[in-house]
């Protein structure tokens, strides 16, 4: 029986009598073996997620945070002041997932937010090879079984790499829903080429999908779009004409309807604010090696010991292994590149060559292939990262010389906004996808060229399993996201108040204060009350600067990092405590697992007007699993010390509307702008330093008052007139021109722009002026306007 033959005997997986039986049928397959690579998740939906307890806390967060901002606060998502309190933070450039949270709506209503979390992550790793599938059968131009066998080896390869699993072992779910990149390319694809009159409104619409689902993606979409282009003008120019314009036209425009809401937020947050990437932002080590396509996954249940050991120089974790029987697949198709039965997108069998690369004799069916080829090195290259590094080194002795390979990540970097992806080692998620097209191209080469059914099908599943083989990473790691007893005691208070959790920490994209740890916030889907620490994507310098100088918060965080606090230290923070837990509103500290019965537990007993509710024992954090010597799976479980619930005393006293910038515990108040506390001629004063300095003001309850406040303009031969404007809550009260030396200034404040609780008090300036240019001292420091004392009265 030939294969034609083969093709048309009887119903099968890859059989095309119905449009949707084979890709139904398909995601059937790859649904059964995310099941088995995710294991044990299955068998946890409820109450563990995917990741060894690094980010995947922020994405459950994020699933909850959706709902909760949307249907229960009716407020806007990118903003909020549930963590960071009491300054809260911007979420547009953090990695919010927002499309995540809004499919995972109905089942966070009725399930909770785990459960949603893990079935959007097993259908991602399934959608994703469907997607992969659908794209190659695309390319490959042919409904016969052997293409069809092709685009699922392709499909397995694009969602179980070895990088994929490494995303969800992270816990970084953006870059596990990878499945709108293959579907976006596709339609793309067909949008240039003519083909199907509803292309242009799904590639928009796929790729607003990637980019609400990672901004980053939208950035890989722009670097294809750049190539396919590319690759049109030098061999296909005569396809730019007015129909495709149109047609490209109709796809951006529907990308913006669905994207250009947050794309806009994002371009205006990047702008305004001060939270740029500075320097290369470790862009120089969250890279591809070069020997990374050589090594296999950390989390191979075989050879992962190796594997590590090997990648162990490399400056980040290895998301560039794909499996050695890819890489031979793809030089076989390079060598082979006129036999691949890849056509140009959009070619049918009647397309006269045309000329191509010097690779390939014609265009049909050569030349397709030339794309893929393009496509797979420039985002190879550029997980590469700025500088080449060979197994951890990037200082290459050249007789003598010293030297570095720069590489085209370099031109990312210099460019406004693009430069915020950062991390170049996720374009290797793109070269996963490219070189899937490649591989499938090879697999047809040798498919077609078995002519009995039987032994495509016995080498399409050979090649299968060895792909699958190299790329495991089983079993999957698990974080246990049940929230601890404490906090249910915390829900059942009614009122606005704001917790404590230990360990402390804050993270952003390029520090940590403390030791934060994402899942403690997921604890808000239970107790829904503010909390200090956080985790985000990107924040202003000034935020982790003012909760690591913030009396008491401070002392704990030394404490958790192993630090000694004095006892002067701790006499002034017994005398501010009841200062600081009033102004932060705090009524619970919640201490976890090490925490208890360490330092910072006996600080809180000692100094904190805190007293003992409950205690606990531990539950299971982490649950990692094994292949032991005796071939069976030994789970190995990270177990915590247990839990301590404190009350603050009720009777704290609440701070007053008044701050004496100059005085000792003024940090309290004084957020962002300011210089340390100075006295001249018996003022005690605060210079601001920057353009705009932020003071915090807590009232009982909003009501028609008078910002005033006390200050002087720094002064110096020749300089202008300072300006102050001052901002309440974001929103401008007025502003005045400052006159030389202390003098008062007031301004009316309507009740409508106040708020019970802490008020954001903005005070902004003109312009800044060094003391060591205008007046030859030693001075460095930037100054604008020295402050005596701020007041609501």
């Amino acid at each position: 029986m030939t294969a034609r033959e083969g093709a048309n005997a009887g119903e099968s997986v890859f059989t095309a009598s119905s449009p949707w039986r084979a890709p139904l049928s398909v995601f059937g397959v790859y649904l059964l073996l995310t099941l088995i690579f995710t294991y044990p998740l299955i068998a946890h939906l409820g109450t563990h997620i995917p990741g060894g307890n690094v980010d995947e806390g922020a994405f459950l967060w994020n699933i909850w945070w959706m709902k909760h901002a949307l249907l229960d606060l009716h407020a806007n998502p990118l903003t909020t002041d549930m963590l960071f309190y009491p300054l809260g933070v911007n979420l547009t450039l953090y990695t919010l997932t927002p499309l995540n949270g809004l499919l995972a709506l109905p089942l966070t209503l009725v399930a909770g937010p785990i459960v949603a979390v893990n079935v959007l992550t097993i259908a991602a790793f399934a959608l994703s090879g469907l997607a992969m599938y659908l794209l190659a059968v695309d390319v490959l131009s042919n409904p016969s079984r052997q293409a069809r066998l092709a685009a699922f080896i392709a499909g397995l390869l694009y969602a179980f790499a070895s990088g994929h699993f490494l995303y969800a072992a992270l816990g970084q779910y953006d870059y596990i829903h990878v499945q709108w990149l293959p579907l976006t390319v596709l339609f793309l694809l067909r949008t240039v080429y003519h083909r199907g009159r509803w292309s242009p409104l799904l590639a928009g619409l796929f790729a607003a999908c990637a980019g609400l689902t990672e901004m980053n993606f939208v950035v890989f979409l722009v670097v294809f779009a750049l190539c396919l282009f590319t690759y049109l003008l030098v061999w296909q120019r005569s396809l730019f004409g007015r129909v495709v314009l149109r047609r490209l036209a109709a796809a951006l425009t529907v990308f913006g309807v669905g994207f250009g809401p947050l794309g806009l937020a994002v371009v205006a947050e990047t702008l305004r604010s001060d939270y740029l990437i500075k320097g290369w932002g470790l862009a120089d080590r969250l890279l591809i090696d070069l020997l990374g396509p050589l090594v296999p996954s950390p989390l191979h249940p075989l050879v992962g010991a190796w594997a590590s050991s090997a990648a162990s120089r490399f400056s980040d974790i290895n998301f560039g292994f794909v499996g050695y029987l890819p890489l031979a697949l793809i030089i076989l198709v390079i060598s082979r590149s006129q036999d691949s039965g890849v056509r140009p997108p959009g070619a049918t069998t009647h397309q006269q060559p045309r000329p191509s690369l010097p690779m390939t004799d014609a265009l049909q069916p050569g030349a397709g292939m030339c794309l893929w080829i393009i496509t797979t090195l420039v985002f190879f290259l550029l997980s590469l990262g700025p500088l080449l590094h060979v197994n951890g080194h990037f200082d290459f002795d050249i007789d003598g010389l010293t030297v570095n390979v720069p590489l085209p990540y370099i031109i990312i970097h210099y460019l406004p906004i693009l430069k915020g992806a950062r991390v170049p080692g996720r374009f290797a998620i793109m070269t996963t996808l490219a070189a899937a097209v490649l591989v499938a191209a090879a697999c047809r080469i040798i498919l077609r060229r078995l002519r009995q059914v039987g032994w495509q099908t016995a080498v399409a599943v050979l090649l299968s399993m060895i792909i699958l083989a190299e790329n495991m990473a089983v079993p999957l790691p698990l974080s246990n996201a049940t929230v601890p007893e404490p906090y249910r005691t915390i829900a059942a208070e009614p009122g606005d108040f704001s917790i404590i959790q230990i360990p402390l920490g804050w993270r952003d994209g390029f520090g940590t204060v403390g030791r934060e740890r994402t899942m403690l916030q997921t604890y808000q889907s239970v107790h829904n009350k503010r909390i200090l620490g956080g985790n985000t994507s990107r924040s202003p310098g000034y935020v982790l600067s003012y909760f690591a100088q913030m009396p008491v918060i401070r002392s704990i965080v030394a404490l958790e990092e192993g630090r000694s606090v004095d006892a002067a230290t701790m006499a002034a923070d017994r005398a501010q405590a009841a200062t600081v837990l009033g102004f932060l509103d705090v009524r619970y500290i919640v201490v976890h697992g090490e925490y208890v019965g360490g330092p910072v537990d006996d600080y809180i007993q000692s100094v904190l007007p805190a007293r003992r509710l409950a205690t606990g024992s531990g539950q299971v954090e982490n649950s990692f699993w094994h292949l032991g010597d005796d071939g069976k799976w030994i789970e190995r479980r990270v177990e915590n010390a247990g839990w301590e619930l404190y009350g603050v005393s009720a009777d704290q006293p609440r701070p007053a509307t008044f701050v004496d910038v100059g005085s000792p515990g003024a940090e309290l108040y004084l957020a962002a702008g300011w210089s340390r506390a100075e006295t001249m001629s018996d003022i005690s004063f605060s210079w601001a330093v920057a353009a705009q300095a932020l003071v915090l003001l807590r009232l009982d309850r909003p009501h028609d008052a008078t910002l005033a406040l006390r200050a002087a303009p720094f002064s110096y031969p020749g300089a202008p007139t300072q300006r102050l404007t001052v901002a309440v809550n974001g929103r401008t009260i007025g502003s005045v021109q400052m006159q030389q030396g202390w003098q008062d200034y007031r301004f009316v404040v309507e009740a409508s722009l106040l708020r019970g609780g802490i008020n954001h008090i903005w005070l902004s300036f003109d312009h800044l002026a060094s003391p060591a240019q205008v007046l030859g001292s030693s001075d460095r420091r930037t100054l604008a306007v020295a402050v005596d004392w701020v007041t609501l009265e």
